[in-house]
């Protein structure tokens, strides 16, 4: 379905609403299958206290936190987070090895998909071609890393929107939050 190398990327492609649909009853299909081998790992762990349980239930994240449908990242980070702590509950006195190995996990697969999205590594064979072909500019870098990791200029951006003249309350919110749906924000309009 999908080939290397086509100089497209995955979110130009436009999706019909069978497509769709088809997505998301395979998307919530897996997350039940998912929750459906937890517990039986839970429950198989508590009769018999074997370690291979646990290891099922954690191969079974990491199998689904590397299923990825789009180039959207924040898929992997919310179900990294999810998984973490449904497997730190099930099984709490092994909730550091898997809280590390879930996020260790997380952390290279949303590393290799920003290199596919920033990098355009759909234009290449390999991710080691996509880096070596890279223009690697620092100041991207920190630009980026900036807003992610709430810099001098994000923090500084907040203060003057503390300062400023815009009230805030519950009337600013409401209108904040129609204006996002199609129709209200017709409505909401000042």
């Amino acid at each position: 379905m999908l080939k290397s190398n086509t100089g497209n990327r995955i979110s130009s492609v436009n999706s019909s609403t069978i497509e769709y649909i088809t997505r998301q009853i395979f998307e919530i299909g897996r997350l039940a299958l998912y929750i459906v081998i937890v517990v039986l790992c839970k429950n198989k762990f508590k009769a018999n206290q074997k370690r291979i349980y646990i290891n099922i239930a954690l191969f079974a994240s990491i199998l689904n936190l590397g299923i990825i449908i789009g180039e959207a990242r924040s898929g992997q980070v919310q179900f990294a987070f999810a998984a973490a702590y449904l497997l730190s509950q099930c099984f709490p006195k092994q909730s550091k090895r898997i809280i590390r190995v879930i996020l260790l996990t997380a952390g290279l697969i949303i590393i290799f998909m920003t290199i596919y999205k920033h990098f355009y590594a759909f234009k290449y064979d390999s991710y080691l071609t996509t880096i070596s072909n890279s223009k690697l500019d620092m100041h991207e870098v920190v630009k980026t890393s900036e807003v992610y990791l709430l810099g001098p200029l994000s923090v500084s951006s907040a203060m003057l929107l503390k300062k400023s003249t815009i009230r805030f309350g519950i009337e600013r919110l409401l209108y904040d939050f129609a204006r996002s749906f199609i129709g209200l924000n017709f409505i909401a309009k000042k």
